[in-house]
């Protein structure tokens, strides 16, 4: 009976230490996913950010185009 209850307590044991490995693993993985979710979202933004900025650069250019364009039209006449 002794022997019973001692390999019972033994894997108890073994079980409870499975358990708390278990359970740290699934907090680690809770953690990198955060930090997966969370590089996500500022890669997202930094995208957002760049082709914001890549717009306002068509922009600007088209702008200079048409003072380039206008300015030849004026040099033209005042020759």
């Amino acid at each position: 009976m002794q022997l019973m209850t001692r390999d019972y307590e033994t894997k108890k044991k073994i079980v409870d230490e499975d358990m708390k490995e278990i359970e740290q693993k699934m907090r680690q993985r809770d953690l990198l996913n955060k930090d997966v979710v969370t590089a996500e979202e500022d890669e997202r933004k930094k995208l957002s950010v760049n082709q914001t900025l890549e717009n306002e650069l068509k922009k600007l250019h088209n702008k200079i185009q048409g003072y380039k364009a206008e300015a030849q039209k004026l040099h033209t006449l005042i020759h």
